[in-house]
């Protein structure tokens, strides 16, 4: 069993985790090519690239691309936590334990205009804190706008979920962050 101090670190520096996927991405039908770009909407390949962005820059810990892709005006939200900005975000990616990786399950893209977009799914982080591997899932949505001719993600909303061999985990911590699966335990992880 976790401690509690152990379970707030790990809900501060997992929280911004929480958002990314890397995973297979299934896309909306698009409209023919002969359709306005306004009717077809953005490229779901577009959007799929810039989600997979996120995911190496937080891997890598690159904050350059965080702050190429993370927009001024970043959000991100969750039940149990206060809003985080764009600052608290990249800060608490840099103070992450060791990222060993993130990828995402059922990830799917759906364009909400020509310069916007939804990334929706399951991600999947996998973390040491304190030499203790956590693996971490949530569902998410991240929503993106095109800026300047480039995606950046404007909004992220996750939910914490419980390990998926016992459905009906609940959270012991109360930080609104599922208390993970230690290494050994199945989990279905997909790779890009």
């Amino acid at each position: 069993m976790m401690s509690q101090a152990l379970a707030r670190r790990r809900a501060l520096l997992l929280g911004p985790l929480l958002l990314v996927a890397g995973g297979g991405c299934a896309a909306a039908p698009s409209p023919s090519p002969a359709a306005p770009a306004a009717a077809r909407g953005a490229d779901p390949t577009e959007l799929r690239a810039a989600e997979e962005a996120i995911f190496l820059a937080i891997q890598r810990r690159d904050r350059a691309a965080l702050e190429r892709i993370v927009a001024d005006d970043f959000v991100l939200e969750t039940p149990a936590a206060p809003p985080q900005d764009r600052a608290a975000f990249l800060a608490a990616v840099a103070a992450t334990g060791e990222i060993l990786s993130v990828a995402g399950e059922d990830v799917r893209v759906r364009p909400i205009g020509p310069d916007a977009g939804l990334v929706t799914g399951v991600q999947v982080a996998r973390v040491r804190l304190d030499g203790e591997e956590i693996v971490d899932r949530g569902y998410f949505v991240d929503l993106f706008e095109r800026r300047g001719g480039h995606w950046q993600i404007t909004y992220a909303f996750n939910v914490p979920l419980p390990p998926p061999s016992s459905p009906a985990a609940s959270n012991d911590s109360g930080t609104g962050i599922a208390s993970g699966q230690k290494m050994g335990q199945p989990v279905t992880v997909l790779v890009p």
